[in-house]
């Protein structure tokens, strides 16, 4: 009879000994033993022994072959976002957000994103909105915008997607406004880009826009004036004018709409 092992290596991930395992040492068949994560190791190099078994202990004669076995990328790991200055955990970056504004009662157009956190050295360079396939596969990926807080703002917002040219694997997202926002309603918002891949296990990823509503000179100032003020005759110079009753300061208020929800003054 002929006795088939593995023989160990060093016992790292990359050692073929630790992954799989030949159950039934006299028949050589080889089996997974540990789950194998194609962007870990993609190749494993084994060295096969095979063992006569000899009644006398001694006598034994051994030899050893070696096999090379490929892992072959399946669709197991969802898109991730790209940017230079993201903190990247295990090559994916954590948290991506985005930054960008529109002015209110208007609509911007195509948005243009700042990162978070900043491009060291140029806080003011804009990015892409850019994922890409996470697998070898290099899948198809689509935008959408799946939520915004507060809630209802979705449709004023369309997503194009877009490959990014000289690129197998990478997408982008070109968002636009259509529709505007009013900003004594709303003057913070946040959505929520999600990249999807087009193939059959749907994996995605999401990230973050930060979006301000900068103030618009929309509105004419509105004047609060009193009805009648009272001054008596001869009054000096720079005496104020004051209501019927002579008990308040006759006061003409000046608010500005576009402003309404930050002060009004006096």
């Amino acid at each position: 009879e002929i006795e088939y092992a593995i023989v160990p290596g060093d016992g790292s991930i990359n050692d073929g000994a630790t992954r799989f395992a030949l159950p039934i040492t006299s028949r050589g068949e080889i089996v997974v033993s540990n789950p194998l994560d194609f962007e870990s190791v993609w190749s494993y190099t084994l060295t096969i022994s095979a063992t006569d078994k000899a009644s006398n202990v001694a006598e034994r004669k051994q030899t050893t072959t070696t096999i090379t076995i490929t892992i072959n990328d399946v669709d197991d790991l969802g898109p991730k976002f790209v940017y230079s200055s993201c903190f990247n955990v295990n090559n994916v970056c954590f948290n991506p957000t985005y930054t960008t504004s529109v002015t209110s009662g208007s609509t911007a157009g195509t948005l243009v994103f700042n990162p978070v956190p900043v491009v060291p050295g140029n806080p003011s360079a804009a990015v892409d909105i850019i994922a890409e396939d996470r697998d070898t596969l290099n899948a198809p990926i689509t935008f959408t915008i799946r939520q915004t807080l507060p809630a209802g703002y979705e449709n004023r917002f369309k997503v194009t997607t877009q490959q990014v040219s000289g690129s197998a694997s990478q997408y982008r997202a070109l968002v636009s406004q259509t529709a505007s926002i009013d900003r004594s309603q709303v003057s913070e918002l946040e959505l929520f880009i999600e990249a999807q891949e087009n193939v059959a296990n749907r994996y995605s990823n999401r990230a973050t826009i930060k979006l301000s509503v900068a103030a618009a000179n929309n509105n004419n100032p509105v004047l609060s004036v009193p009805f009648q003020g009272y001054i008596n005759e001869n009054s000096p110079v720079g005496t104020i004018p004051r209501d019927n009753d002579g008990s308040n300061l006759l006061k003409i208020t000046v608010t500005d709409p576009d402003l309404v929800r930050l002060f009004s003054i006096a």
